[in-house]
């Protein structure tokens, strides 16, 4: 399943304050991972997409706005235990709080999060740029054990996480290969994933 959302898809008369109304809604179906926040001194624009294979999800966001986060209401309406992969693709820090720790992400970095919690990213800077890998739980629990001491902290680049994103932003720019492959995208994903974290935690959250 292969979804696209863009302001440009938004009709040329509204307003500032219509044109992200409008998005908000559509973002709401389109993914009803978390919220935006406009920023105040440019002009509202945001493009995503995402591709859906089995129960892994590939997506990638590029927006005018400051603040990205996950209530409650989001976390219950999904009922979503998957873990998030992101990476600031941006050329800024974003800092994070998330299971009641707050870190930075900086360009290129990236971090684990689960979606059965909430999250909330906010940097002051107006412009963000990320790439994002949902991930069933067991499954990667299974392939990486002690997984859950890497939620809630910066993961730096490096290695098969920066493979795996690396992929991911590939595939995302060639949609057509994913249907030629088809179910093995989300094993080659959830290997370079699994391969990439469980070095981490041997090593440590901070090493490459």
């Amino acid at each position: 399943i292969k979804k696209r959302l863009s302001t440009d898809m938004l009709p040329p008369d509204l307003s500032e304050r219509q044109r992200f109304m409008f998005f908000a809604e559509l973002f709401e179906h389109f993914s009803n991972t978390g919220e935006l926040d406009p920023a105040d001194d440019v002009p509202f624009r945001a493009a995503m997409n995402s591709i859906h294979v089995g129960t892994t999800m590939l997506g990638r966001c590029d927006g005018t706005f400051t603040t990205v986060r996950r209530e409650k209401r989001q976390v219950l309406a999904t009922n979503d235990d998957r873990y998030c992969l992101a990476r600031n693709t941006g050329s800024h820090e974003s800092r994070v709080t998330h299971r009641g720790r707050e870190f930075t992400m900086r360009p290129g970095s990236m971090a684990l999060l689960k979606l059965d919690e909430p999250f909330f990213a906010a940097d002051g800077m107006n412009e963000k740029r990320f790439t994002n890998v949902h991930l069933p739980m067991a499954t990667l629990r299974a392939l990486a054990p002690g997984v859950d001491d890497l939620v809630a902290r910066e993961l730096e680049p490096g290695g098969a996480l920066s493979l795996a994103m690396d992929y991911s932003d590939l595939l995302l720019r060639h949609p057509g290969a994913v249907d030629e492959a088809g179910l093995a995208i989300a094993s080659h994903l959830m290997d370079l994933a699994a391969l990439g974290l469980e070095s981490r935690g041997r090593l440590g959250p901070g090493s490459a």
